[in-house]
């Protein structure tokens, strides 16, 4: 158990998360962004402290330098956020630069005093604020892309103080530096990482479970409340077509009855398996009753109308096997569709006309897809 949770995170620090997981790790964003302004406004305090009661003017110099780069990023990073259509390597970009301003300061520091680079406890402590914000982007591998750069470029700076200063290791203020530290202090940044990325990873899995339906695997009803609003208004905005179809087994109660809902469960996932096999990536099937599902596409009508019936003669000519000598059993689908814009132009409208167009073809003798009235 432990070691395959092990592989899904593996798998899950290299896979693009699905839509829904980016859909709240752009809310995290935006968040973020507007944190961030804050934030590194706020920060111009530290630098005011040292030149107030350090009276270091180098100090003063490298905390203010570090802070007016990322506060003119903030403000660059929170105007793409507020945009509709936000680039996917936005995330990754400005934990980059946040990590990255960070190590500005501790450079600047170095140049001036090497112990400063490697010891000042404030500016490295900015770094795990920087991988701890990473968890809002709902994203392991923006995580352990932040980290990874954290620990990549300290230890440039750890280079650069221990090999090309080696002769200026020590002052009053900041002690030695020692390879022994400096070393230390990458594996606390490799650590919380790790740590922030399980975190991530955890979130990830309890919000997959909350919009999943626990015996198919297909998105469930939460997911088609968050998820179908936004597909709408991006076909809105992007002029496209999109089209829904409701899906309902014919007389599933009757093989409940006659074989238990233990076969019940077992018929509705090879249904579900079926369908999967006929859906394309850019299709969508989701479990919203217990034998009526929502099928998702970018297609005109008559190309929706087309993919349904695919579907439906798949279903049919596939009969489902329940075992123990038993016969096997025919499953058929009806199903109607809707398609915006010509059938609504909101949700409610768009499953209204799907609705009973699916009635429709329950009425009329059932195992048909009706796409017009």
């Amino acid at each position: 158990m432990l070691k395959q949770r092990w592989i899904d995170f593996y798998h899950a620090s290299k896979e693009r998360p699905d839509d829904i997981m980016l859909e709240i790790g752009a809310g995290g964003e935006l968040l973020v962004a507007n944190v961030r302004v804050g934030f590194t406004a706020f920060l111009f305090l530290i630098p005011l402290a040292s030149f107030l009661f350090a009276e270091d003017a180098y100090e003063t110099f490298a905390g203010l330098t570090g802070v007016s780069v990322g506060l003119l990023l903030s403000f660059y990073w929170l105007a793409l956020s507020k945009r509709e259509n936000r680039p996917e390597w936005l995330t990754f970009a400005t934990s980059s630069s946040d990590i990255s301003c960070v190590s500005l300061v501790l450079f600047l520091l170095a140049y001036y005093n090497p112990s400063a680079g490697t010891n000042s406890v404030i500016a490295w402590c900015c770094y795990l604020l920087c991988i701890l914000s990473t968890a809002m982007r709902n994203d392991v591998r923006v995580t352990l892309f932040a980290g990874g750069m954290a620990c990549l470029q300290f230890a440039l700076i750890v280079f650069y103080v221990l090999v090309i200063r080696s002769n200026d290791l020590f002052s009053i203020e900041y002690g030695t530096a020692q390879l022994s530290n400096s070393v230390q202090r990458i594996i606390l940044l490799f650590i919380f990482t790790l740590s922030t990325a399980l975190i991530v990873f955890r979130m990830q899995n309890l919000v997959r479970i909350s919009g999943s339906d626990g015996l198919t695997g297909l998105p469930n009803r939460m997911y088609l409340n968050r998820r179908v609003p936004q597909l709408i208004q991006q076909a809105k905005l992007d002029n496209h077509h999109l089209s829904f179809a409701l899906i309902d087994l014919d007389h599933f109660k009757q093989i409940n009855d006659d074989l238990g809902h233990q076969a019940g469960d077992a018929a509705l996932c090879h249904v579900v398996n079926v369908l999967q096999s006929v859906l394309h990536n850019d299709e969508m099937l989701m479990r919203i009753g217990g034998e009526e599902f929502l099928y998702v596409s970018p297609f005109s009508t008559q190309e929706t109308f087309n993919r349904l019936e695919i579907m439906r003669q798949k279903v049919a000519e596939s009969n489902y096997s329940p075992g123990n000598g038993q016969a096997s059993r025919q499953i058929t689908l009806s199903a109607g569709t809707a398609s915006y814009p010509e059938d609504g132009c909101d949700m409610s409208s768009l499953l209204r006309c799907a609705d009973l167009r699916l009635n429709k073809a329950k009425g009329n003798g059932r195992n048909q897809v009706l796409a017009h009235d």
